[in-house]
């Protein structure tokens, strides 16, 4: 190509901490500038299709995606014009005039709509015959790094701007851009929402041919025998995500965001507010706990909002809303805690920790508001550590005891789908070990769930309406299997996608990152894998079960250790463009999170009624 060739390529020497070493890093800016281009003609093609979309701001809408900025069909030109005078010979300068002037002349004549397909289509006329002189492999490489730039900078203008304001149109047309391009992957979203569970057949199917067959020589546990992560970074990381948790969950009653101290958090205004009130104004508040109509169903929830309330001088609604600034650092570090000892690297610890804000738990956890779910996970995550990683028993079994004993009182549902889930998992390792200590702790943690039940029955007054939370989530299960939730599955879990929950458990990159992490463990150690194992068992009859039940036993489903399982090798690969890939599919995940939390909104109705 010539010394014009090297026109638009800068190389650029990093010196390393070794002396007289240096590396060369070249800057091709033809193929930055193409890779800027791919981005805007896979939007533009978007745009053509005219695939509809339910966009959810401030309500639900449906509309077309756009891009919308006049601007785009000029980029798009602009992209290739490197490319062209690189490889154009001495015409180049008029091939340069004539695209850029053909694209101007219909933007003109015709208008926006036709310009952006005219300029899309001219790029790729001008690339397909250069194909053999692209460097593809750079192009896709700068792709995937200036879209991770885009998402990023998207998520830290939603995150900085209410309390330093950026007034900069484009980043505002940015963010749209971006939300809307989600909202087109709540469709594919709810196919693999469905086919989540069913990914567990790989691992399995992979099990059963190794067993067939001992000879074959894998090491399953390759990818995770070592740290990825210095000390210090770990900290900054954890530190980081539980100040991270803090502001999200802080986030919709910030002063710019909310100047009128609106509440948010669908079960803030209509269960918890309410509750709280009647039980401060009570004459037994503690008895109160374990009588009143919703309270009894998580009494010790209740009760531990009564303390905050008591120790603060908060009133009952402020009460409730700080709540779960507290519980979601909390909730973040737990997974922390649970990763670091199933995996025994304190690496996938801090991965977990940073996805559990990229998932389900903090978007629809904080729209929702599901508080004693928060707490219930906690606890469930710790009775789990202590149940699969501590083999003192001096320590176990008081623990354990006192948990399974709470973690009932706390969220019923939570419960049961972990103590089933713990037991399973404990009775398959007991069956493998031969031994009895499984079992025990099986005993243990069955029994005093159970003994609930008669405590609460024994603390409570003679309210009608009341309940102990065992049958309370026995009424919810009751109707769990259906041929009619079959029938109409499609149509309720597009309702599930888009309008329940405003349509924020429609993470779609973290659905995908979860189905590579099921399939992948096989490759986990123990106890990590027969634990994780159970978990998509429990969805296998996803398409019978009522959606709404459905949707809460993703809820509790740990995606994020899933998903830490599908990153953790990626990030350890020598290919740069794993790597890449890696952080990109996070990068999203949790941006689209941030943008969740930031579509909340408050409940101005209800307000009045709950003072």
């Amino acid at each position: 190509m010539g010394n014009s060739a090297k026109m638009f390529r800068v190389r650029v020497s990093v010196s390393s901490g070794k002396p007289g070493l240096k590396r060369n890093r070249e800057i091709d800016f033809t193929s930055l500038l193409l890779a800027l281009g791919f981005i805007l003609v896979v939007l533009s093609v978007i745009e053509m299709l005219r695939i509809p979309i339910i966009h959810v701001t401030g309500g639900v809408r449906y509309e077309l995606f756009t891009i919308g900025s006049p601007v785009v069909p000029y980029l798009v030109g602009i992209t290739v014009v490197p490319l062209v005078l690189e490889n154009a010979g001495r015409v180049k300068h008029v091939l340069v005039v004539a695209i850029m002037g053909m694209v101007l002349l219909v933007d003109f004549t015709f208008g926006y709509s036709y310009s952006l397909p005219f300029s899309v289509m001219l790029w790729a006329a001008i690339l397909f015959p250069m194909k053999r002189v692209l460097r593809l492999n750079k192009i896709l490489q700068y792709s995937v790094t200036l879209a991770t730039i885009y998402v990023c900078l998207v998520g830290l203008h939603v995150l900085i701007s209410p309390l330093v304001p950026m007034e900069l149109p484009f980043l505002g047309k940015f963010t749209e851009v971006l939300w809307k391009a989600y909202s087109i992957l709540r469709w594919p979203a709810i196919l693999l929402y469905t086919l989540l569970p069913y990914a567990l057949l790989t691992p399995l199917f992979h099990g059963f041919i190794r067993s067939r067959k001992p000879d074959v020589s894998m090491n399953p546990e390759e990818f995770f025998r070592r740290e990825i992560l210095s000390g210090r970074a770990l900290q900054l990381i954890l530190i980081a995500s539980m100040g991270l948790a803090t502001y999200l969950a802080a986030y919709n009653y910030l002063p710019r965001i909310n100047p009128s101290g609106f509440p948010t958090g669908v079960d803030t205004v209509y269960y918890y507010a309410p509750s709280l009130r009647r039980m401060i104004n009570s004459s037994d508040p503690i008895r109160f706990a374990f009588s009143e109509p919703f309270a009894s169903t998580r009494p010790f929830y209740m009760l531990f909002l009564y303390s905050i309330h008591r120790l603060t001088g908060l009133d009952f609604l402020q009460t409730v809303e700080s709540a779960p600034i507290i519980l979601l650092p909390l909730l973040v570090a737990s997974y922390y805690l649970l990763a670091s000892r199933l995996f025994n690297l304190r690496s996938m610890g801090a991965l977990a920790a940073v996805l559990t804000l990229a998932g389900i738990q903090t978007s629809v956890g904080i729209f929702t508001s599901y508080q004693a779910n928060f707490l219930g996970l906690i606890v469930a995550n710790l009775l789990a550590v202590l149940t699969l990683t501590v083999n003192s028993r001096k320590a176990a079994y008081p623990l354990v005891s006192l948990l399974s004993f709470c973690l009932m009182l706390i969220h019923s549902w939570t419960s049961i789908y972990y103590v089933a889930t713990i037991s399973v998992a404990l009775a398959y390792c007991t069956a493998r070990g031969r031994g009895v200590e499984g079992l025990v702790r099986i005993a243990i943690i069955v029994a005093f769930a159970l003994l609930s039940t008669p405590f609460v029955n024994m603390m409570q007054q003679p309210v009608e309406g009341s309940t102990d939370p065992l049958h309370a989530a026995q009424a919810t299960l009751i109707p769990i299997f259906s041929l009619e939730n079959l029938q109409e599955y499609w149509l309720n879990t597009h309702s599930l996608f888009t309008q329940w929950f405003r349509g924020f458990m429609a993470n779609a990159f973290l659905y995908i990152l979860a189905i590579i992490g099921i399939m992948r463990i096989g490759s986990t150690p123990e106890p990590a894998k027969t634990f994780l194992a159970v978990f998509p068992l429990t969805l296998f009859p996803l398409p019978l079960v009522n959606y709404v039940l459905g949707s809460r036993l993703y809820f509790n489903m740990p995606l994020q250790l899933y998903a830490s399982i599908a990153i953790y090798p990626m990030l350890q690969d020598n290919s740069v463009m794993k790597r890449m890939i890696s952080i990109f599919s996070g990068c999203l995940a949790l941006v689209y999170s941030i943008l969740a939390v930031a579509n909340t909104g408050f409940f101005p109705i209800g307000y009045v009624a709950i003072r």
